[in-house]
C-alpha cells in the first residue's frame, strides 16, 4: 500500500532528497538531502485507490518495504536507527541487496494492480 509524507514545512528547490529510509516499527521515513539535513517524517496511508481508475501515476500496490529495498539497492547506503547516521554498505553486501531488490520487483510485477505506474513493466516485459 502506498503512503504519503507529511511535514509541516516542505522542502525548499535547494533541498534535493538523495536518500530515504523506512522505519516500519515507528511509521516514520527518515531522508537525506543534497545540503546534508537529515529530516525524519511521520507517513501515513492514504485511502485505498479504486485499482480500475486510468492510468495511475503512483504505484499504490508498492509495499513499504520495497521502498527501503529500492533506496539500498541504488544509493549502495543504509540508515542505522541505533546511531542515526547514512552508513555505506559493504561491496558484497551492496550486491545481494541489489539481487533481493531486483528479484523483489520482479515478484511486485507479477501482481501490481497499477501496470501503467509500475517502475518494472520496461524490465519484465509489461
Amino acid at each position: 500500500m502506498g503512503a504519503a509524507l507529511a511535514h509541516p514545512r516542505g522542502w525548499g528547490a535547494r533541498h534535493r532528497i538523495i536518500g530515504v529510509e523506512w522505519v516500519p516499527k515507528t511509521s516514520q521515513m527518515v531522508t537525506w538531502s543534497s545540503d546534508s539535513t537529515l529530516k525524519v517524517w511521520q507517513v501515513f496511508s492514504p485511502p485505498s485507490p479504486d485499482p480500475s481508475a486510468s492510468a495511475p501515476a503512483i504505484d499504490f500496490d508498492l509495499p513499504a518495504e520495497l521502498i527501503s529495498l529500492e533506496v539500498m539497492a541504488l544509493t549502495g547506503t543504509v540508515y542505522n536507527p541505533e546511531t542515526h547516521t547514512v552508513e555505506e554498505l559493504p561491496p558484497d553486501r551492496w550486491r545481494v541487496i541489489r539481487e533481493r531488490y531486483r528479484k523483489a520487483g520482479e515478484k511486485h510485477f507479477r501482481k501490481c494492480r497499477y501496470p501503467a505506474a509500475n517502475r518494472w513493466a520496461p524490465a519484465f516485459g509489461r
